[in-house]
C-alpha cells in the first residue's frame, strides 16, 4: 500500500490480468506479487513527492482523486517497464503516453496553472516585513 494510491487503484487504471503479470517476474507464478506492486507503489509517491518538493506546495500532497490516479498509474508504468514488458505495436506508446500525461498534470500543478481544493494544501512563501 502506498501514501497516495492502493494496489485495487492500480488495477482499476490497467486491469487486474495487466497487474497479474506485470507484478510476476516469474511467468509461472499466477497470483499477483503484492511486494512488487507496493514497490511499485512507493517509488510512484517518492516520484510525485520529489516532483512538488521545491514547490509551494508541502509533501505529502493531499490524498485526493487526483494524486492517487497519478500514483495508480506511475506504478502501473513501472510494473509494466520493470518486467520488460514492451508496448505493443496495435496501441503504441499507451503507456507512456498516459505517463506522460500524468507528468503534464503534475507539471500545471506546480506551475500554479492548477490547484488542489483541500485547503491549506499549497504554502505561499512570506515575504519580509518592512516597518
Amino acid at each position: 500500500m502506498g501514501y497516495y494510491a492502493e494496489i485495487a487503484d492500480i488495477e482499476n487504471e490497467f486491469g487486474k490480468d495487466n497487474i497479474l503479470t506485470w507484478s510476476n517476474l516469474d511467468n509461472e507464478v499466477t497470483t499477483r506479487d503484492d511486494d512488487r506492486c507496493n514497490l511499485a507503489l512507493a517509488n510512484a509517491d517518492s516520484m510525485i513527492d520529489a516532483f512538488f518538493r521545491t514547490s509551494e506546495y508541502p509533501v505529502p500532497l493531499p490524498k485526493n482523486d487526483t494524486t492517487k490516479r497519478w500514483a495508480a498509474i506511475k506504478a502501473g508504468v513501472w510494473l509494466h517497464g520493470s518486467r520488460g514488458a514492451q508496448e505493443s505495436d496495435d496501441k503504441p506508446y499507451r503507456y507512456s503516453a498516459r505517463k506522460k500525461e500524468v507528468d503534464a498534470e503534475m507539471l500545471r500543478y506546480r506551475s500554479g496553472a492548477a490547484t488542489f481544493a483541500e485547503p491549506g494544501a499549497r504554502v505561499y512563501p512570506s515575504s519580509p516585513a518592512i516597518n
